[in-house]
């Protein structure tokens, strides 16, 4: 810097760690190439203002939610419900839109192999992990 309020120099992007054969990938899950039509869509869904704040207002409406689960709710009846429609209605819904998000940020970023690949994130790593918990909390037989 020539003067202590000047903006530093840009910094370089990085190059991508992962690359296969030589170059980072071209396409999202070998499924997705940049140029179709649906990796160009998702990253336009998922760089977009909405999704983000629809993705927080579901966590922020799940949080409230957990934090109204009755856990020791053997004698209330009104608790039980409650806990019924949570595990039977709500969870699976929060779940799938927390999938399709999951979903869309590896369609348009790329898994591994790619510039910025989803799992380079640590707040996506830690994403997924919820979301995979939350598929095996589904299964049948795990409580």
């Amino acid at each position: 810097w020539a003067h202590p309020r000047e903006a530093p120099p840009p910094i370089p992007p990085r190059p991508s760690r992962f690359r296969c054969c030589g170059r980072a990938s071209r396409s999202s899950l070998l499924l997705f190439p940049r140029d179709g039509s649906v990796r160009p869509w998702a990253t336009q869904v998922v760089e977009s203002k909405w999704f983000d704040r629809t993705t927080l207002l579901l966590i922020l409406i799940n949080s409230i939610l957990l934090a109204f689960y009755q856990y020791r709710a053997e004698g209330n009846e009104s608790a039980k419900k409650f806990n019924e429609i949570m595990d039977q209605i709500v969870d699976p819904i929060l779940t799938a839109c927390f999938t399709i998000e999951l979903a869309l940020k590896v369609i348009a970023r790329g898994l591994l192999f790619a510039e910025k690949p989803y799992l380079r994130d640590p707040w996506n790593i830690l994403d997924a992990v919820v979301v995979i918990s939350a598929w095996v909390n589904l299964l049948p037989g795990v409580d």
